[in-house]
């Protein structure tokens, strides 16, 4: 369900702005999608997000989640394989040193449920 308490974006990236969820059956939300050079465009969309009621379009809402950054440490082995800990401590104290090459910070940056 579409809310004005989160923020949206278009399928296609582009930036919304919501302005009433509670609209009459044929025009549930109003909004504007702001294009290209910058103006703001007046939409209307179903109650969930959709512009069309019978398949995706590049209009359809879809709501931005908060990004992540998430730092770990990363134990390279020999084999390919990788085993990632919170700090360079728990991956130092954590290492077998015969078969470990290398102990590298690994930076990801994701929204919430992002690739599930």
């Amino acid at each position: 369900m579409i809310s004005l308490d989160k923020k949206y974006k278009t399928r296609n990236g582009q930036e919304v702005k919501i302005y009433s969820v509670d609209g009459n059956a044929c025009d549930h939300i109003h909004g504007a999608i702001k294009q290209r050079d910058g103006n703001w465009r007046i939409h209307l969309w179903y109650k969930d997000g959709a512009t069309w009621s019978n398949g995706d379009s590049a209009l359809d809402l879809i709501e931005v989640k908060e990004r992540k950054k998430i730092e770990l440490w990363a134990n390279v082995y020999n084999d390919g394989s990788t085993v990632l800990h919170k700090t360079r401590e728990k991956a130092d104290r954590n290492r077998s040193s015969n078969f470990c090459f290398a102990c590298v910070k690994v930076t990801i940056e994701c929204e919430e449920g992002e690739g599930l």
